[in-house]
């Protein structure tokens, strides 16, 4: 494969095993000279095989290519939608913490362990979290235990404590940051304790002597058995956190009952008949609630991601789409303020415009909030919906007529009209079409094909 031809996602340096690229529509991961010989033990034995049956992580097959400068080539299956860990819902990212674990104490078994320890390394396949960055194994003889257990609780763990106190916001704030996560420091003073001094004191000097005893323990010298112990430690750590979803008035918007397996509703079944019609391969569902029209579109074929401001509404969806095992990815996103690309020259993790484009957007029962409290406009609004979809957009219009919006107005939002909407989408779409939804004053409007 030319160099020119390839585009990389990661550095050059050689500090790095391993180089994830695409190329032609494929994925690919380079490995460098160095590590040639362990990458070739893990698919002569059947490591990387072993591994993806249970998964633990992403299916890698060797292929007969070659990159300038790189001795091995994998390939690796897409990933229809990435969303990273400040976006998952708190469980999935409890989820992800346990998948780490297992993955590294299988690893042990063939002398072997991840060189990172953050959830970055994870991707979610609908609800199953799977490691991705194959680069990261190594020897375990060289190992840095000190650093693993550091970036662990930064990354994993104290994240969950601050997300089962309440403090969710500020964990996916500092969650964000790739460098440092939450540092003992921060997840200290963040935690809610009331005394600063003897109790603060107490905690740190006991915090010091269980390193200190830890680092010894687990020097470079450090056997199997010892490294088994602390993952069993940190999997019993993960393990002892409670999630507790917020109590929220939209996550009994649908009454609390489960998600119908056939439409029940007059809207339901519209929109099942639309989608029917349009079938597309993937769907963004933007303000899903607890997923309703979200496993509509599974039914249907679709993979799917949604996303809703309301963490227990996503918590709700998240737990049906893992109980049901569906192709659904569920994150915790506001349209207004969609994540910007991170990492070098923001594209060593992509912007959610990249990552959750689909062939269809779901906007369902969104617009009026948006307008009426959010301050937007009709350009606004279908601006950012048109930004995420490569073909079709189904938006519902609510207007005056309905008692919602009817207690709502206020003078000046006489452009706030359906006809007004449907010119705005008609410059973004070849074709705009309205049907009705389940109520008065209600409208469906179906776009196709972004222009």
């Amino acid at each position: 494969m030319p160099n020119s031809e390839v585009e990389f996602f990661s550095s050059a340096s050689p500090v790095y095993s391993a180089r994830l690229f695409q190329w032609a529509g494929g994925l690919y991961r380079a490995i460098r000279p160095a590590h040639v010989d362990l990458f070739q033990r893990l698919l002569r034995e059947g490591i990387l095989e072993d591994l993806t049956e249970q998964g633990l992580i992403v299916k890698s097959e060797e292929v007969p290519l070659s990159v300038e400068d790189y001795g091995l080539v994998l390939k690796h299956p897409r990933i229809p939608f990435v969303t990273y860990p400040f976006e998952w819902p708190a469980q999935a990212l409890k989820d992800a913490a346990l998948q780490h674990v297992r993955l590294n104490l299988e690893l042990i078994k063939y002398g072997l362990i991840c060189q990172d320890a953050h959830p970055w390394n994870l991707v979610f396949n609908g609800a199953n979290p799977v490691y991705v960055d194959v680069g990261s194994i190594m020897p375990l003889a060289e190992s840095n235990p000190d650093g693993t257990i550091h970036e662990f609780n930064s990354k994993f763990y104290y994240p969950l404590r601050l997300m089962n106190r309440g403090q969710r916001r500020v964990a996916r704030r500092l969650l964000a940051d790739l460098t440092s996560g939450i540092t003992e420091r921060e997840f200290t003073a963040l935690s809610g304790w009331r005394s600063p001094f003897g109790v603060f004191r107490s905690l740190r000097r006991m915090g010091r002597r269980l390193r200190r005893s830890t680092y010894k323990r687990l020097g470079r010298t450090a056997s199997a058995k010892d490294h088994i112990a602390v993952w069993r430690r940190a999997e019993d750590a993960i393990s002892g956190v409670s999630i507790r979803s917020p109590k929220t008035f939209w996550k009994n918007y649908y009454g609390g009952k489960p998600v119908a397996d056939e439409p029940d509703t007059p809207k339901e079944r519209q929109v099942a008949e639309i989608l029917g019609r349009l079938k597309p391969n993937q769907v963004f569902d933007i303000a899903c609630n607890t997923g309703r029209y979200s496993q509509l579109a599974v039914g249907l074929g679709a993979r799917v991601a949604a996303c809703d401001v309301d963490e227990s509404c996503v918590d709700r969806s998240y737990a049906d789409a893992k109980l049901q095992q569906l192709p659904l990815t569920t994150l915790v996103m506001d349209i207004r303020v969609p994540p910007a690309g991170q990492g070098w020259s923001g594209r060593t993790f992509l912007p959610a415009m990249d990552r959750l484009r689909a062939d269809c957007v779901l906007a369902l029962a969104l617009i009026h909030h948006l307008v009426f409290f959010q301050m937007a406009d009709l350009e606004l609004v279908a601006d950012a919906l048109s930004r995420f979809t490569t073909r079709n957009l189904i938006v519902e219009f609510v207007s005056r007529e309905d008692p919602f919006v009817a207690r709502w107005w206020k003078p000046g939002f006489d452009w706030y009209t359906l006809e007004n909407f449907k010119r705005v989408l008609g410059a973004r779409f070849e074709r705009v079409v309205a049907l009705p939804s389940h109520s008065a004053g209600r409208t469906i409007l179906v776009c196709e094909e972004v222009r």
